[in-house]
């Protein structure tokens, strides 16, 4: 047997098989249709939760914004009462207050003063009793005092400007009158004397047409006379 005769059989076989995949084609699966609304439902759930987030964050940062404020307003009040009540305390120990109270109390000063060295006891100067009239010029006065005195002159001041701007105002006031009762009068003065050289025309005028019409009257009469 030959080669060519032993291989025969496989080739058949072979030609068996390739007609075989001939008659064979491949067939394409139909697409499979994937439900998107799964996909929306978390889309739109997630984006819920970004919103909803979104608006307690900013709601908190607006309350921290709110407390913040109130808080520096209250601490800026704070540091102003603190500065006030500073400012108080160190009027009050000020020599000026000090001696404002001791003055309050019945204390008044000495021109005289007199020490006693101690421990020996000794005494310098000459004790004098004070009765509280060695200084009449000295006064002492509260601060509270001293902001009702420059108050007080303060009100005195204004109230003398405003009188004296009401007099400037009465006397300009009397003034304007003075003139328009001035103006008044020279008006009456000329309408007058024009009425009283107009009745003069007149009565010049009348005397005149008397004149005349007894000048005609007293006049001789002349006829024209004929000749014969």
């Amino acid at each position: 047997m030959s080669a060519v005769q032993a291989l025969e059989p496989l080739a058949r076989i072979a030609t068996r098989a390739d007609r075989a995949r001939r008659r064979l084609s491949l067939i394409e699966a139909a697409p499979r249709k994937v439900s998107r609304f799964p996909f929306l439902l978390a889309l739109v759930a997630l984006l819920a939760v970004g919103m909803g987030g979104l608006v307690v964050v900013n709601t908190q940062i607006q309350t921290q914004a709110t407390e913040l404020a109130g808080l520096q307003r209250e601490a800026a009040n704070l540091s102003h009462k603190q500065a006030q009540t500073q400012a108080e305390v160190d009027n009050l120990r000020s020599p000026a207050s000090l001696q404002a109270k001791a003055y309050e109390l019945g204390m008044r000063p000495n021109p005289q003063p007199a020490f006693i060295v101690l421990p020996e006891g000794k005494i310098l100067g000459t004790p004098t009793k004070v009765t509280g009239k060695e200084l009449p010029d000295q006064v002492y006065l509260t601060w509270q005092q001293q902001v009702q005195q420059q108050e007080a002159a303060r009100l005195a001041v204004v109230k003398a400007k405003a009188d004296a701007a009401a007099k400037k105002a009465a006397e300009d006031k009397l003034k304007a009158e003075q003139a328009a009762a001035k103006k008044k009068a020279a008006e009456d003065a000329a309408a007058k004397k024009a009425a009283d050289e107009a009745t003069a025309k007149k009565q010049q005028d009348a005397q005149k047409q008397q004149d005349a019409q007894k000048q005609q009257s007293t006049a001789p009469s002349t006829k024209p006379t004929g000749g014969n």
